[in-house]
C-alpha cells in the first residue's frame, strides 16, 4: 500500500533496514523471515503485487548486504470480503495465481 502504515517500520526512511541490520547482528536472535501489512478489507489484487515487488526487493538487497537468505515472506493484511451480496471482495485464487507468477518471473 502506501507508506503512512500505522504498523511496522518504513522503508522509505531506512528504518526497516536498519532494524534487520540490528536484529541480524544479535547471534542470540534468529530473524527467518519478513512481513508487512499491506491494509485492511483489500479487494484488489494490485496492492498485493505492490508489496511483493517492494518485498522481495528488500530481501534480495539484505542478501546482497548481509548474505542472509529469508525463508518466510507474509504479505499480511485484510482479505477483503463481500459482507453484503454486491459487494467486491477478494478473489483468493486469482491473487494466488499473480503471486505466483510474480515470484516464479
Amino acid at each position: 500500500g502506501t507508506e503512512d502504515q500505522k504498523f511496522g517500520l518504513s522503508l522509505t526512511d531506512g528504518s526497516a533496514q536498519h532494524a534487520i541490520a540490528r536484529v541480524l547482528g544479535q547471534p542470540q536472535l534468529e530473524m527467518t523471515g519478513l512481513h508487512c501489512h499491506i491494509g485492511s478489507q483489500i479487494t484488489d489484487i494490485k496492492p498485493y503485487l505492490v508489496a511483493v515487488r517492494r518485498m522481495v526487493g528488500l530481501m534480495a538487497r539484505i542478501k546482497d548486504s548481509h548474505g542472509v537468505t529469508f525463508a518466510e515472506l507474509d504479505l499480511g493484511g485484510g482479505h477483503g470480503v463481500a459482507y453484503r451480496p454486491g459487494e467486491p471482495a477478494l478473489d483468493p485464487t486469482a491473487l494466488a495465481r499473480r503471486l505466483t507468477a510474480e515470484l516464479t518471473a
